[in-house]
């Protein structure tokens, strides 16, 4: 008689003989995923290097690494990208890249992987070269022109950059450049930036070379030279002793020089300032270069008095202050 076995007859029988027997077996477990996951961090830059570090995971036996551009991802992670490198110590994580340009982003990549040829995901660190260290600019200008000259100094206008800390000048003649350059010329001085440069207690109708130069700590700039002659405006004075009344005198001005015009007055003894800052109320003015004679009036029989007189070039620089004193005649 033949036995008919229904499909949930058949499944608890093989279920039956399974757990008899011990050849069947299990479905396996997957196995847990490697840990590779890797991290790039910045250590230091040049201008022509970047070093970062590279840390990976324990599972990890090594990685690979390069630089390039953000665009180069999927060339890296793919293998195809030039210059990728391996390190078989995953313990060595500083990583010093060389050859680059300054100033310029860079892309490192880096990715992880393990003796069984599994790999982690691949990091990336964007990182920039350091620009170039810029030297101070040292450039100066030096300009004196005709109005900036006196008889005893030059006034010399400065142009320069924020770079400067220092300036440094001599006074001296054309042939002492290399002494003033090499720091042996007697007299150099140092002084804070300022927009003029006055030059002082010169000899009058004396010619001058003036050497300049900008300094930022140690670095010097480039020399300038400024040349010029001080003024010499002359003006003499002479009583006309055949002219001299109990009233009146006459005195013969002799300008000279570099004079182009001066003032006069006649008044007491002991008004010096007060002539020559031009607060006296009574001052006349000769606009000629020329000798001339001045006749002066009004005066007292036997009165001593005082002649000032005080030349000026055309630049606008004065003389020294010139007095002659008299005494008008008696009755």
């Amino acid at each position: 008689m033949k036995k008919f076995f229904t499909i949930a007859t058949w499944a608890v029988s093989i279920a039956a003989v399974c757990l008899a027997a011990t050849s069947c077996k299990k479905t396996p477990t997957p196995a847990e995923p490697a840990n590779l996951e890797t991290a790039i961090s910045f250590n230091s830059s040049t201008e022509t290097t970047l070093t970062v570090n590279i840390n990976v995971q324990d599972g990890a036996t090594g990685y690979t690494y390069a630089i390039g551009q953000a665009s180069d991802a999927e060339s890296f992670a793919d293998g195809t990208m030039s210059g990728i490198m391996t390190q078989q110590d995953p313990s060595i994580a500083e990583v010093t890249f060389e050859g680059l340009t300054a100033d310029t982003q860079y892309t490192v990549f880096a990715q992880a992987f393990n003796a069984a040829g599994e790999k982690g995901g691949v990091a990336r660190l964007a990182a920039k070269t350091a620009a170039p260290e810029q030297a101070p600019d040292l450039n100066i200008t030096a300009v004196m022109e005709d109005g900036d000259i006196t008889e005893d100094s030059f006034m010399i206008r400065l142009t320069y950059t924020e770079d400067v800390q220092t300036i440094e000048y001599a006074v001296a003649t054309a042939a002492d450049q290399e002494a003033f350059e090499n720091g042996t010329l007697e007299g150099i001085k140092t002084t804070a930036p300022e927009k003029t440069l006055i030059i002082s207690n010169l000899k009058r109708g004396t010619e001058y070379t003036v050497f300049i130069r900008a300094k930022a700590g140690e670095l010097t700039g480039a020399t300038q030279v400024v040349t010029g002659t001080t003024m010499q405006i002359d003006l003499s004075l002479e009583l006309v002793e055949d002219a001299l009344t109990t009233t009146s005198a006459t005195i013969h001005a002799i300008p000279g020089g570099d004079a182009s015009k001066f003032k006069y007055t006649t008044a007491v003894a002991g008004i010096d300032d007060l002539f020559v800052n031009g607060q006296w109320p009574e001052i006349s003015w000769i606009n000629s270069p020329d000798p001339i004679n001045i006749k002066v009036t009004g005066l007292t029989a036997g009165s001593d008095n005082m002649f000032y007189a005080q030349a000026y070039a055309a630049n606008g620089a004065r003389g020294t202050l010139q007095k002659l004193a008299f005494k008008t005649k008696t009755e």
